[in-house]
């Protein structure tokens, strides 16, 4: 061998032994966080191996977190082609290709690569062809011959079926019977939609409401084992030739986004049937043998291996191997973390991780550009800017930082860098929207040339040119724009989208006889659409809005009133101002509910000017008429202002009025679930109302259920099979007033609306129970916090009971309007709904937990029976015990123990609302089981000058710890000791010194304890040898608070419960003696039971007090006797302590100074 061979194999050998000394690409990367290090070892791992699927798996990852794209789909490409058997790596790789699918140069470059793949039936073919498929949505042209996964293409879906889709899903429905084969369900018409790329969606016009069917074909070429996999996160059960193959409820816990099942196929046709939610669409059904996969061992760094299970966890849907990482792991594993953290919802805390990154990792750009993006958003200019300058210098070939820089420059007017970063953009990605933006910019920078050459690629640069025909019909070639649809739906007749915008360019160029067979062509292709249905027949209403206040035809005309005759009558109620009409007329027909609102408001006086000086406009509503009315005939238009929902009304002077119209819609698939929207209010609670009317014309619809006042008449009512009209109107109506300590409800004469048909009534817990599963689905997040949860001491339920008040801020929601903010979306906020909040961390943990909705004491009138459940409103959670027991937990009250309830609660009926099961009876009455005692003691002294001090302990009950735990709460340190004097004022009047202990204020699950040190150096009165003592214990003042007037229309309310024990102690001073003391009292009736009593036991004077006063609602009827139990517990607290000395002791000087020990005097 020449010498110099045998020295080039001498260096190749030394430099092969430093590298197996050397550390490995997978250690750089996934355990020291060295990005450079690791692409320069896998680049030189690779040259000395080029099938080191290692090394190029960590180039892949390493450049994904660099942005470079090119190489990312390289890598990628080269670890599908030498990986073998089951690799996770492979699935990784293939997840990284679709991500990256896009009309872009790195992404056609691969595509041959890819296609050879796909030809040699890759495990990971299902997807490679989804990307595939992305790619030619976004506009690449794909070769001939390409062979992609089996997808079903061609559906037929109808529905809604029923009106709840969480409650109805499990109810049986008749497309089931024939699994879809009839073209028609009652008023549901079957439809059929083609999509190549296999995804199945919910055209626009129906309803995410109620349960969908779907039904498809799949041919099988020969018999074998086939692998059905299912793309979709939602709710679906899948049934092939009937036979039922996969169950996917998502409606109690978060399912993984994609699903598989295997099953034996003969060769032929087979049906596939699904029944399914609205949510779970867009879904896919991709189908392929079952390849015999050997599994081969991989040697991975423990660091890799994790990573790698995460990865693919991820990719299925499952964040919870991520969550797991620290957030100082590794750039790349903290990456993951991240896209992790972000997959379930936590977008503030995703960016945190990724802020971190990218400050922590300067080569980590996919982490800052997704804060350049975060930022841009959320109009965070300069670290958008700073980001993005970072991401630019490292990546400037990355397609969506030059979208970014466009939309920056755009915002600041940069010219400069607007051109630039198009020129980029149009190379990079010549997506639709980045030729409609560049458009825009030449045509307003007067290069016509170029705007016109991007305007001609915009014809092909999606197969579905929507954007281009909405830029020729917004440039008035409404001709040009028909002709490219019209040779579009020569090749696609069923793309709805095309139809319509098909109708709409054939009207807007006089084509009525095109536009005519394009809206019958829509008709036929979406028989459920009744937009479509009036194209068909007048195409010309395209154009008019889909609200279209135009269709309600003016149909309150003959119902409008002229308020100018009785502004000019006197008012005699003194009022600031005084309604003068409140009229609503509703109109009912298939489109849902159109509602005419007119009102008119008299200010009386100076104060009503500054009460009617702004008017809240409503919102979503056309208005018709704002103005301000002179008593001469005349008035003033207002203008809107920048705020539009408030407008200032002009010319407002004593005796004009304010008037204001408006027309609203509602749709029918709304009116279905929620009636209550329609409910109207006839009187005001504010001012008197001189006439208030709702007029209701029913067009082709059914009766609806209807509950009214009794005080409430029907002034005409004109029936008719078809059309009818009823008109309901109350005139000379004074304002509505709560006499003192009334219970709080609407006592206004009103009309609700509880079912848009009488003879179909629904459960009103149905659309309750609907709202309760969608808000508590147990997402990754809430799993995750529930195995925290799992570890804590004592009680998971107390534990989760706490966590959740003392995270959750509690939003003002109701549950029969079925709009409830979700469980995840409650922690991700920090605020949001308790209750399903509790309901799901609780199912999380085990535990069978149900929604109780009870009725509150003093919230509603009792008389109108609690119509359509309407008064069931506080929400508590019922829970399942091991033992067969359950409890009750209140998420309302804040500063309370798991268990406790609120007292407006107990003795109330409730609704039970079951999450899952259905409970063994559907309502019961709260029992009475919440401590609410307080106990106190004191120990006093007496002194001779009449001041008193010791000690007074306080244990709170439940409701009055919970109060106090709030107001402490809300006072700052500073004030404390003021608030301590203040409480200490009120149980021993002239409190001058006073130090306060507080127990448990931090653990709700113990009872507030409050200990006070007090002295009063003037408490009793001295005159000659008797003092009087008053008030030692706080009195209740029973009859000053809740029975003030000598009658009452109205019931009172005890909202507090006043249950106490109290025994003090006072130790009077030598030859102090009680001479009179109140006797023993003993009050009890209907209403509670008063106890007190004073002993004396040699020089201690002992105070027993005892009272149960229960939280109550009192009839009118009743207050007479009520009003004397008042005065009778009042009349006995007021009653005196005197005390007189009996042996007289004259102090003399001290003894040091020769005084003379104290001698009793006579």
């Amino acid at each position: 061998m020449k010498p110099w061979r045998l020295g080039i194999c001498i260096a190749a050998a030394s430099a092969y032994a430093l590298a197996q000394n050397a550390e490995k690409s997978t250690e750089l990367l996934f355990a020291k966080s060295d990005l450079a290090g690791a692409l320069r070892t896998s680049a030189a791992e690779l040259k000395h191996s080029p099938h080191d699927v290692n090394a190029q798996f960590v180039r892949m990852e390493a450049a994904r977190l660099e942005l470079r794209n090119r190489d990312v789909l390289h890598s990628a490409i080269a670890v599908l082609k030498e990986t073998r058997g089951n690799d996770p790596r492979a699935r990784i790789a293939a997840a990284r290709i679709r991500e990256l699918a896009a009309n872009t140069p790195q992404f056609r470059a691969v595509l041959p690569e890819i296609a050879e793949l796909l030809a040699k039936n890759t495990p990971q073919a299902i997807t490679l062809s989804g990307a595939v498929l992305s790619a030619a949505a976004d506009g690449t042209v794909l070769p001939g011959r390409l062979r992609l996964a089996r997808r079903v293409t061609k559906w037929q879906i109808a529905g809604p079926f029923g009106q709840f889709s969480e409650v109805d899903f499990d109810r049986v429905w008749p497309p089931e019977e024939n699994e879809l084969r009839s073209a028609r369900y009652g008023k549901q018409i079957r439809e059929d939609i083609e999509v190549q790329s296999g995804e199945l969606q919910l055209p626009e016009y129906l309803t995410h409401s109620g349960v969908y069917y779907a039904a498809g074909q799949i041919s099988i070429p020969h018999s074998d084992q086939y692998r059905l996999t299912v793309e979709s996160d939602g709710t679906y059960q899948l049934n092939v030739d009937g036979i039922p193959l996969l169950v996917h409820d998502a409606r109690f816990s978060q399912q993984n986004a994609a699903s598989v099942v295997e099953a034996e196929f003969s060769p032929g046709k087979h049906l596939v049937f699904l029944k399914l939610q609205a949510s779970a669409l867009p879904l896919r059904i991709w189908i392929e043998p079952v390849r015999k996969v050997h599994s081969v061992p991989l040697k991975l760094l423990a660091w890799e291996e994790l990573y790698v299970n995460a990865a693919t966890a991820l990719m299925g849907g499952d964040p919870r191997p991520a969550l797991k990482f620290n957030d100082q792991d590794s750039s790349v594993i903290a990456a993951l973390k991240a896209e992790a953290v972000s997959q379930t919802g936590d977008e503030r805390r995703a960016i945190e991780l990724f802020r971190s990154l990218s400050n922590s990792d300067s080569r980590n750009l996919l982490s800052a550009f997704k804060v350049a993006e975060t930022a841009l958003g959320s109009e965070q200019y300069e670290e958008a800017t700073a980001e993005l300058g970072r991401v630019l210098k490292g990546a400037p070939a990355y397609p969506q930082t030059q979208e970014l820089k466009f939309q920056l420059a755009e915002h600041f007017n940069w010219q400069t860098e607007q051109d630039t970063s198009l020129s980029q953009r149009l190379r990079l990605h010549p997506s639709c929207s980045a030729l409609i933006d560049a458009i825009r910019f030449y045509e307003a920078h007067s290069q016509s040339d170029r705007a016109q050459r991007y305007e001609a690629m915009l014809a092909t640069c999606s197969p579905r040119p929507y954007e281009f025909w909405e830029h020729l019909s917004l440039r008035g070639k409404h001709k040009l724009a028909g002709n490219s649809i019209r040779k579009y739906l020569g090749e696609r007749p069923d793309d709805r989208q095309a139809l319509i915008m098909a109708i709409r360019e054939a009207v807007l160029a006089n084509d009525v006889p095109a536009a005519g067979l394009y809206g019958k062509a829509l008709h036929t292709l979406a028989p459920n659409w009744r937009w479509a249905a009036a194209l068909a027949d007048h195409p010309e209403l395209i154009l008019d809005s889909r609200s279209g206040y135009s269709a309600a035809n003016d149909f309150y005309k003959p119902f409008v009133r002229d308020p100018f005759p009785w502004m000019r009558e006197s008012d005699t109620q003194l009022s600031d101002n005084r309604v003068l009409i409140n009229d609503r007329v509703v109109k009912l027909d298939s489109r849902g509910a159109w509602i005419y609102q007119h009102s008119v408001t008299q200010a009386l006086n100076k104060r009503g000017i500054a009460q009617l000086g702004e008017v809240d406009i409503p919102r979503a509503v056309d208005l018709l008429e704002l103005r301000t009315l002179k008593a001469n005939g005349t008035f003033v238009e207002a203008e809107e202002g920048e705020n539009k929902n408030i407008v200032s009304m002009p010319s407002l002077a004593e005796g004009d009025a304010i008037e204001i119209a408006y027309l609203q819609h509602v749709s029918s698939e709304t009116l279905i679930t929620s009636p209550e929207v329609l409910d109207f209010a006839f009187a005001s609670s504010q001012s008197p109302t001189r006439s208030a009317r709702l007029t209701l014309i029913r067009d082709h619809v059914p009766e609806p259920l209807l509950w009214r006042s009794p005080e409430v008449p029907c002034i005409h009512s004109e029936p008719g099979d078809d059309v009818s009209v009823t008109i309901w109107e109350i005139a000379n109506r004074p304002a509505v007033q709560d006499e003192p300590a009334a219970p709080k409800y609407d006592r206004r004469a009103r009309l609700l609306w509880l079912s848009m048909d009488r003879t179909q009534l629904e459960d009103p817990r149905a659309q309750i129970r609907n709202a309760l599963i969608s808000a508590t689905k147990v997402s990754f997040r809430i799993r995750d916090l529930a195995s925290e949860l799992e570890g804590s001491s004592g009680s998971k339920i107390n534990a989760a009971y706490q966590y959740v008040m003392q995270n959750i801020e509690e939003e003002p929601e109701n549950w029969h309007d079925g709009n409830i903010t979700s469980a995840d979306e409650s922690l991700e906020h920090g605020e949001g709904n308790r209750a399903a909040t509790l309901v799901a961390l609780l199912s999380a943990l085990g535990y069978e937990a149900d929604l109780v909705l009870a009725s509150e004491r003093g919230k509603h009138d009792a008389d109108d029976k609690c119509t359509n459940a309407r008064c069931y409103t506080h929400p508590l959670v019922r829970v399942a015990l091991p033992d067969s027991g359950t409890i009750l937990v209140d998420p309302q009250v804040d500063g309370v123990a798991a268990g406790a309830l609120s007292p407006e609660v107990e003795g109330e009926t409730a609704l039970i609302i079951p999450r899952s099961q259905a409970p063994s009876k559907q309502s019961f009455v709260v029992a009475e089981s919440t401590n609410q005692l307080s106990v106190a003691t004191a120990a006093l002294r007496l002194d001779e000058a009449g001041g008193l001090a010791g000690k007074m302990r306080i244990r709170f009950g439940s409701f009055r710890s919970a109060q106090m735990r709030k107001m402490l709460r809300s006072l700052p340190s500073r004030d404390r000791e003021t608030f301590f004097e203040q409480m200490a004022n009120r149980i021993l009047p002239s409190a001058s010194s006073v130090a306060a202990t507080v127990n448990h204020e931090e653990d709700p699950e113990q009872a507030l304890e409050l200990e006070l040190n007090i002295r009063a150096s003037k408490f009793g009165q001295w005159n000659g040898s008797e003092v009087q003592l008053e008030e030692i214990v706080p009195p209740l003042r029973l009859g000053k608070i809740y029975a003030t007037l000598p009658q009452r229309q109205q019931p009172v309310f005890l909202d507090t419960p006043l249950i106490e024990s109290s025994e003090f102690a006072i130790d009077l001073p030598a030859g102090l003696a009680a001479v009179r003391v109140p006797g023993a009292i003993d009050v009890k009736s209907e209403f509670g039971d008063y106890h007190s009593e004073f002993i004396t036991e040699g020089r201690v004077l002992k105070l027993s007090r005892r009272f149960r006063i229960p939280s109550q609602v009192i009839a009118p009827a009743k207050y007479r006797e009520f009003s004397d139990f008042a005065l009778q517990v009042d009349t006995a607290e007021k009653q005196p302590i005197q005390l007189r000395r009996t042996v007289l002791v004259q102090m003399l000087p001290d003894p040091a100074q020769g005084a003379h020990s104290p001698q009793p005097l006579h």
